[in-house]
């Protein structure tokens, strides 16, 4: 291989590398990139390289398609709907702050920390785990831990009691509508109907 040949193949590498490195630095915090540009001498290339791709972007909204739609054809939606819907849209903002708020408050009810963070996120309650709560003298606790775009849950137990029968499901199903009261006020009428 002649001079020119081996020229053009390393820099070659060289942008190959480049690249690979300008796609690995949003996934690295600045205290990493920091640290590696100590040992490389590179601090104001991988710098420029965060401010040029940051790791949390600005969602545009008008972009989504149902945005257009609901402008267009704005929905008819009931006021108790219409409010439990604005309620969601400031908890999903920040549901850990929103859930840490919550649980400092004085008058917060005893109800799972995984259901809490299901209520405040508009998912479904899982009534086993609500029962299993209620007979439990341990506290269960799982940790979250996130890895860019993956968040992996540590130690959430499987329920040790099942809703069965109708005398459980009235147990889970009373600190459900405790819980949910208390995040949603305004739907007392609503829950009442269902016991």
């Amino acid at each position: 291989m002649n001079g020119t040949g081996k020229r053009q193949q390393i820099e070659h590498l060289q942008s190959d590398r480049g690249t690979l490195i300008n796609k690995a630095i949003p996934e690295m915090t600045m205290k990493m990139a920091t640290s590696l540009s100590a040992k490389t001498g590179r601090r104001r290339t991988l710098l420029k390289c965060l401010k040029a791709h940051p790791t949390k972007r600005k969602i545009n909204i008008n972009a989504f398609p149902w945005t257009v739609h609901d402008e267009i054809n704005p929905p008819k939606l009931h006021p108790m709907l219409a409010k439990t819907r604005e309620l969601l849209s400031n908890y999903m903002l920040n549901v850990k702050f929103a859930k840490t708020h919550l649980l400092n408050s004085a008058h917060c009810p005893q109800f799972p920390d995984s259901e809490w963070t299901n209520i405040l996120s508009g998912h479904a309650v899982d009534l086993d785990q609500v029962l299993s709560s209620s007979y439990t003298i341990s506290h269960n606790t799982h940790q979250t831990k996130s890895f860019g775009s993956v968040e992996l849950i540590i130690g959430t137990a499987k329920p040790t009691k099942t809703v069965n029968t109708h005398g459980k499901w009235v147990i889970a199903w009373n600190q459900t509508i405790d819980a949910l009261l208390f995040a949603f006020p305004h739907r007392v009428s609503e829950l009442c109907e269902y016991t």
